[in-house]
């Protein structure tokens, strides 16, 4: 038998220092490796930028030249509540670019205007005590451009501005969407082609009729309208709609063709009501409850022939969040109890934060009511509501001040599947309690101010949204009634549930 030799102990621990430092040198190349492509995209992102100057050495007006070693060139400019900044760029070609401008708005989050060649958008800027980078993408024609910062609510800091080249990516909403042919209907998206010319709407590997319409609120953006009589057509089932863009870029979303709307436990439709909300729910137990009625002309001219038309006489039970013109209609939702007969009102007195209540086997649990901020917003009611494993999430007109405390208070009970925007994301977001929410859909009853608000564009749509795209299982997609028209989500349980929206009056049975 051949005898094994022993180790020394002295050979053991030599093998044993040479292994890690092997591995150092691995870590170590990798770790340089890292930082050369960290320097080449870095480089890459430099070559990209085609004008980039100190905001003080541009021509302005009625701004206070100031220093601060924390800004570019430790100097930076003020806009008090009046002036602009404003200079020429010469870009190669017809095209959208980002431009990136330093800012710091101190005491909250600011609204000012951004003029491209005599065409002026309103941009919100966040709310920021330490130096920050907005970034927006604009559109430039070949040639000399002329741009224009200037103010709109002012009281804010500005340093650097750059533009750059950047990349397009077209988008559709919504992303699902159902078709019943016992009740057709033309389906309405938003896309945003950023001037993309688009030819051709395919499903089925067939053409389908499509109309295009300018959408007035963003210059990226069209109307697509697709043939209701084309999709009688379809075969039933899930269907993929394919948009195709004169690059050969594609663009798709999901269409269930149905024969007939069956009959769901529970809908929850939103119409759209500008700013302000109104949101009718019929109950599994046929009970309707109705939250808030949106402005006095939303109430007369949507809310209440929307009803009348699913002829609804009785109200089960009406909410008004808080008493702001906007969800009370300004009086308090007087008018609505003289047309309809309205069995129970609560409105935010009714409740307190930690409250469970049952309508039928619907569950409810308040997040927050009076006596939980400072003001009607802060004191606005906001709700979590279950069926069948099923939540709804109702922000109210909560802050940010607010979701922070809910986390705080209620960690186990803001998951939900659809979340309903806290004021409008017109006011403060926070993104961790939104992203904590881990929603599938969000719905937003909002008018276009919310593009120059930054709770919308950049605590929901760059902070949150984003990062549930990149890391949740569970989420789809946001949908402001604005771009979509109404949206309907009709619910059986967790799993078996689905949502549509409508540019015209939304089917309900």
């Amino acid at each position: 038998m051949k005898k094994e030799l022993p180790i020394d102990k002295n050979d053991s621990e030599k093998l044993r220092k040479i292994f890690f430092l092997i591995v150092a040198l691995i870590i170590f190349l990798l770790s340089l490796s890292y930082r050369l492509l960290a320097q080449d995209n870095i480089l890459l992102a430099q070559d990209n930028i085609l004008y980039s100057e100190e905001i003080e050495n541009l021509s302005y007006n009625n701004l206070e030249l100031l220093e601060d070693s924390a800004a570019s060139n430790m100097q930076f400019l003020r806009m008090p509540d009046s002036g602009f900044v404003s200079f020429t760029l010469n870009v190669p070609q017809n095209g959208y670019y980002n431009i990136t401008i330093g800012y710091r708005a101190f005491g909250g989050s600011k609204e000012e205007y951004l003029e491209i060649n005599n065409r002026q958008i309103a941009i919100g800027f966040a709310y920021s005590e330490d130096w920050n980078n907005f970034d927006q993408k604009i559109y430039l024609t070949e040639g000399q451009n002329s741009i224009k910062l200037e103010d709109s609510w002012g009281n804010i800091d500005f340093d650097k501005i750059s533009i750059s080249t950047t990349s397009i990516i077209p988008k559709i909403k919504p992303l699902r969407n159902s078709f019943y042919k016992d009740n057709p209907r033309d389906i309405t998206y938003i896309v945003d082609n950023y001037k993309n010319q688009l030819i051709s709407v395919k499903c089925e590997e067939r053409d389908i009729n499509y109309e295009l319409k300018p959408y007035l609120f963003k210059d990226e953006s069209v109307i697509l309208v697709v043939n209701k009589n084309d999709l009688l057509t379809l075969k039933n089932g899930s269907s993929t709609i394919e948009i195709e863009f004169s690059d050969s870029s594609i663009i798709k979303t999901e269409l269930q063709i149905k024969e007939k709307l069956i009959n769901y436990d529970m809908t929850i439709i939103s119409p759209y009501v500008e700013h302000g909300t109104a949101i009718i729910f019929i109950l599994p137990n046929k009970d309707v409850l109705l939250i808030d009625s949106g402005k006095d002309w939303v109430r007369d001219s949507i809310l209440i022939p929307l009803l009348n038309n699913y002829g609804i006489e009785v109200i089960d039970h009406f909410i008004i969040t808080h008493y702001d013109g906007d969800h009370d209609s300004g009086d308090r939702g007087e008018k609505i109890k003289e047309v309809f007969s309205v069995k129970n009102f609560y409105d935010y007195k009714s409740f307190k934060s930690g409250d469970e209540f049952k309508i039928g086997k619907v569950n409810f649990k308040v997040l927050n009511s009076f006596g939980d901020g400072t003001d009607e917003n802060t004191n606005s009611l906001s709700f979590n509501m279950e069926y069948n494993g099923f939540i709804y999430q109702h922000g109210g007109d909560t802050y940010a001040l607010n979701q922070e405390k809910m986390l705080q208070k209620f960690p186990d009970n803001i998951k939900c599947d659809v979340f309903y925007a806290n004021h409008h994301f017109h006011g403060s977001v926070n993104p961790k309690y939104i992203i904590s929410s881990n929603p599938k859909l969000v719905i937003i009853q909002a008018q276009e101010a919310i593009y120059a608000r930054s709770a919308y564009m950049e605590k929901f749509k760059k902070v949150a949204e984003k990062f549930l795209l990149s890391k949740s299982e569970n989420y789809v997609e946001s949908l402001p009634t604005l771009e979509v028209g109404a949206v309907v989500v009709r619910v059986n349980n967790k799993e078996e549930w689905v949502y549509e929206t409508y540019s015209g009056a939304p089917i309900v049975k």
